[in-house]
């Protein structure tokens, strides 16, 4: 046994189906209009005025990028920066300095007595 209905006993004549359109719509509409008309949308005032918050929002975006204050053009000498390399890392040193690649070894556990 199927959880599905018996969909044959359904009628194939169009002008049943016409019908019950009918009868849905007829019913349904005056229900629909009465409840639209009863309670205005929430975001009505703002679709009225979508066009100028828009522009608004768009001006005050523009303005906070040219009221940004400029950034340096190179950080302050000593100041550790985001893509700077530490000069007193020897394990860095190491990588950079060598012809090859170091042990995996020396990259996970640096000798901090061994200088290059």
């Amino acid at each position: 046994m199927t959880d599905f209905h018996d969909l044959s006993k359904l009628p194939d004549d169009a002008a049943y189906w016409h019908g019950l359109e009918a009868r849905v719509l007829e019913n349904a509409t005056p229900l629909l209009c009465k409840a639209s008309s009863t309670r205005p949308g929430v975001w009505a005032p703002l679709a009225e005025r979508a066009g100028a918050l828009g522009g608004l929002a768009f001006a005050a975006a523009l303005a906070a990028l040219l009221l940004v204050p400029p950034r340096p053009v190179s950080p302050a000498a000593g100041a550790p920066g985001l893509l700077r390399i530490p000069q007193d890392d020897p394990t860095m040193a190491a990588f950079l300095s060598s012809g090859e690649p170091p042990p995996v070894v020396t990259l996970v556990l640096p000798d901090s007595r061994r200088r290059p």
